[in-house]
């Protein structure tokens, strides 16, 4: 399991080198969340599926997000990643509230 910092999830969004997904529920997602993430909520029964949907190349840097209150799930759908085949599945445990604390691109649904 890699655990990434805010610096280093800055360097990866800039340099368009991540696929961030977002697992917070998808109302959270609405208020605000990373600029570019996708939204899988951990709830989501085919989280799995989905993700092999939108990222077939298992190679790829995927990094899961989730606020504090959903780390468990964090850690539960980074080994599902990883035991389906995912190579670089890294955690932004600080999530999207401490990305925006860093005065760093959030991004709103209207």
């Amino acid at each position: 399991m890699k655990t990434i910092d805010g610096k280093r999830m800055k360097e990866l969004v800039e340099m368009k080198k991540a696929h961030i997904v977002d697992i917070d529920p998808e109302s959270d997602f609405r208020k605000s969340h990373i600029m570019g993430a996708a939204s899988i909520p951990h709830s989501e029964k085919d989280f799995l599926q989905k993700v092999q949907k939108r990222f077939s190349q298992k190679t790829e840097d995927i990094v899961l997000c989730a606020n504090k209150k959903s780390e468990t799930q964090l850690n539960r759908l980074t080994k599902e990643l990883e035991d389906a085949g995912y190579k670089n599945v890294h955690q932004y445990k600080a999530g999207p509230s401490d990305w925006k604390n860093a005065n760093l691109s959030i991004q709103k649904s209207a």
